[in-house]
């Protein structure tokens, strides 16, 4: 029976000659990633760095042999790194969010890294895997386990995509069970105009250019980071239409900045505004400060908004109570339950389906692929016109100038 073939990226047995100049010179065989076997030798002044100067050739010749060194014995922390880098590559070309790199390194340093970066890939089994995800699920959450999974399940993926695992352990890991969430609600209309009032006449909320901000949310139904990247381009007020291009998001190394949707992407829209929204709009176009980028909405001080900073913004007002002049009334309470995603997202979608709109408006008023994401998140391919702006026109527009108290914090 004839020697077994070598593997690919394995070399045979290292004999080491001198040769008539006194030197010394190492020779192998090596399975190159062709399947094709290779004599390779390297020289040096002795045995040992004649061996030396072999192996680390070898080692060189592995790593450009391939697209990656990936391999069985490849640590953890090396194959993440290898990911990471991909993952950069499509946040560059547009095909993922800096957002998710950004939450993936969090995990990737405080959890991944720490609890499997020394392994080898080998090593990565099922139940090593699925003690990490519930161990994360137990004390930091759903979410937070959810996020490391996808870590796991990307870094291992691509492992297997280069033969170094027969497949991938996370898919077989236990599932992550939620407890269930108390479903939250639209605003009534009765709420609308309490919040209103309190984003309009709150003395921060002012200063922090909000009650416009607000008012744009309560039209669109968008996200607030949709919101932040709206710019004067994208509006044509004459047909009462605004463009949906792309969202603000923080990127390491560059600050702010506005991610442009694909066009193919139906979170790029158009949507119809309401009349009262055009009238916002006009009156604030009069009285705009240029700034680079033609944002309709910029920080107080002139730069692209922060969509978390704004988040906070409007959490704090919601969370101010107001009252009248002698501390007698209550005018404006705390509304803790109120989050932005209900200020906007969820009250337009659910006042649509209460007019009883179809649900394919709702998902593309929303930007939603499917449109049983809509249904199931916000109820209880580009239609331009969804209905929204009649809807909130005859609900909302009513609403438009609420009464200012007597005081105001």
């Amino acid at each position: 029976m004839g020697r077994p073939p070598l593997k690919i990226g394995q070399h045979g047995s290292i004999t080491v000659t001198p040769d008539s100049e006194g030197r010394f010179r190492a020779r192998c065989r090596f399975r190159d990633v062709d399947g094709v076997t290779r004599p390779v030798e390297r020289s040096g002044h002795s045995k040992q760095s004649a061996r030396s100067n072999l192996l680390d050739h070898l080692k060189e010749r592995r790593r450009t042999s391939s697209e990656s060194d990936i391999s069985p014995e490849t640590k953890v922390k090396d194959l993440v790194a290898l990911w990471i880098k991909g993952l950069e590559k499509k946040v560059a070309a547009g095909k993922r969010s800096p957002g998710t790199l950004r939450t993936y390194m969090v995990y990737v340093d405080t959890i991944v890294l720490k609890q499997l970066g020394e392994l080898a890939i080998r090593e990565v089994t099922v139940g090593r895997v699925d003690a990490v995800i519930q161990g994360v699920l137990q004390d930091k959450g759903a979410g937070a386990a959810k996020s490391t999974r996808a870590v796991i399940s990307g870094a291992m993926a691509l492992a297997a995509r280069h033969d170094a695992v027969d497949s991938n352990p996370t898919r077989d890991a236990d599932t992550i069970d939620a407890p269930d969430k108390t479903p939250a609600r639209a605003l009534t209309l009765e709420e609308v105009a309490l919040v209103r009032g309190k984003v309009r006449y709150h003395k921060k909320s002012v200063a922090r250019d909000l009650p416009d901000f607000f008012d744009m949310l309560l039209a669109t139904g968008v996200r607030i980071g949709e919101v932040c990247a709206i710019t004067w381009d994208a509006l044509d007020l004459t047909n009462r239409t605004v463009r949906i291009e792309g969202v603000v998001v923080r990127v390491k190394g560059e600050g702010l900045i506005i991610k442009a949707y694909p066009g193919s992407k139906l979170k790029h829209r158009t949507l119809v505004l309401p009349r009262w929204a055009v009238a916002m709009l006009t009156g604030r176009k009069l009285t705009c400060v240029d700034n680079p980028w033609n944002a309709v909405f910029t920080s107080p001080k002139g730069l692209l908004r922060d969509p978390s900073n704004t988040n906070a913004d409007l959490r704090e007002v919601l969370d101010a109570e107001v009252w009248d002049d002698s501390n007698e009334t209550l005018l404006y309470p705390p509304m803790p339950w109120v989050t932005s995603h209900v200020l906007g997202r969820k009250t337009v979608l659910t006042l649509m389906d209460e007019a009883g709109l179809p649900a394919r408006n709702a998902a593309d008023q929303a930007g939603h692929a499917k449109v049983s994401m809509t249904q199931d998140n916000y109820f209880g391919r580009k239609t331009l016109d969804t209905g929204a702006a009649d809807v909130l026109d005859a609900t909302i527009g009513p609403l438009v100038k609420p009464v200012r108290p007597r005081s105001c914090p």
